[in-house]
């Protein structure tokens, strides 16, 4: 069974996977199993939140609302060697990694989500 903590890749998820051509400027490299292993608070509050992920308007943006109040907007796409992020939350500002991407990435993991491919530069 397939869940938000399995670290299997599933390959029934990589088939018709939607392409994208760029992501934002200050995005950066989310190695989510690295997160896993090096700050699993994160992870766990990410497992742990009822969270709303909502699409928002191109194949990599999506609102993240973990806390009821103000939603994040975040981007996250995937390339062949792991997930590039970004998020307006000051999480991730501070770390390089937060939450609500990490949210993201647990939501794709049970298919409630798709996360796109983007070339690397």
């Amino acid at each position: 069974m397939k869940t938000a903590e399995s670290t299997a890749s599933n390959p029934e998820m990589s088939t018709a996977r939607t392409q994208i051509s760029r992501i934002p400027d200050d995005a950066v490299e989310v190695d989510f199993h690295a997160e896993r292993e090096q700050r699993p608070d994160i992870w766990q509050t990410a497992l742990e939140y009822s969270v709303e992920i909502s699409e928002a308007g191109r194949p990599d943006l999506f609102l993240v609302d973990a806390s009821g109040e103000i939603p994040a907007n975040c981007s996250l796409a995937e390339r062949e060697d792991g997930h590039v992020g970004w998020c307006s939350c000051a999480q991730f500002e501070d770390h390089g990694v937060c939450v609500d991407l990490c949210a993201i990435r647990q939501a794709a993991v049970i298919d409630d989500v798709s996360i796109p491919s983007v070339a690397r530069d």
